[in-house]
């Protein structure tokens, strides 16, 4: 009997770590996650550009803040938060493999948008430190740099005191002069935290910053 409970315990664990059937559909046996049902649905959000990346415009939920300077910020994203880009996307604590299967389509689509490529890759902190995994592909094919330089905090100071309220700072004396900037999330940021983010690096003297997710909201 213990035996096979033992059995039935490593297959359990081998088809978690190595699952067998797709990760969108349940149901077609696969060796690289998707079926080929479920990889023909996964495509690259059309976002649409007006004459380069300063002018970044999508039909849906790409964004520029009136009060951006749209030379120099701009944003976009990877899918739409449906089918099997989700399911990518629920996967990537399986590891590399799927950090990297992401991080292609990302790539893809960075050269799609005809953006600058980045000098240097700025990971928004996640729990599962997932952004730097995809960031790691991106920096393989064009050997930019990666830098943990954005933190996250609980509270803000306000003129009553401490309140209560999670957002990103920048790291102390990080100087990023002349350099194009990407910052890479797994979820798009606020409007309120782009706006803070992409200004504080353009002051610090950034040559451009792009804020990408890998989905939309």
């Amino acid at each position: 009997m213990w035996k096979q409970v033992f059995k039935h315990f490593c297959r359990a664990m081998v088809d978690f770590v190595f699952p067998t059937n797709c990760f969108c559909c349940h149901e077609e046996k696969v060796t690289h996650f998707l079926c080929q049902s479920c990889v023909d649905q996964l495509v690259l959000a059309d976002i649409y550009m007006q004459e380069g990346p300063q002018s970044l415009l999508s039909s849906k939920k790409a964004f520029i803040h009136n009060h951006l300077k749209p030379e120099m910020i701009y944003s976009g994203y990877a899918f739409e938060p449906v089918g099997p880009a989700v399911s990518l996307v629920k996967h990537l604590s399986l590891g590399n493999k799927v950090q990297k299967t992401i991080g292609s389509f990302v790539l893809l689509q960075i050269h799609r948008l005809s953006w600058p490529f980045p000098d240097l890759i700025i990971p928004i902190p996640d729990p599962g430190n997932y952004p730097f995994g995809v960031a790691k592909q991106l920096s393989f094919f064009h050997k930019s740099q990666i830098k943990k330089k954005i933190r996250k905090k609980n509270f803000i100071l306000t003129p009553e005191g401490l309140e209560r309220k999670d957002h990103y700072c920048l790291s102390k004396k990080f100087t990023v002069s002349g350099l194009s900037i990407l910052i890479l999330s797994i979820h798009p940021l606020p409007q309120e935290e782009i706006y803070h983010l992409g200004q504080s690096l353009v002051d610090r003297g950034a040559k451009n910053v792009c804020f990408f997710s890998v989905l939309s909201n």
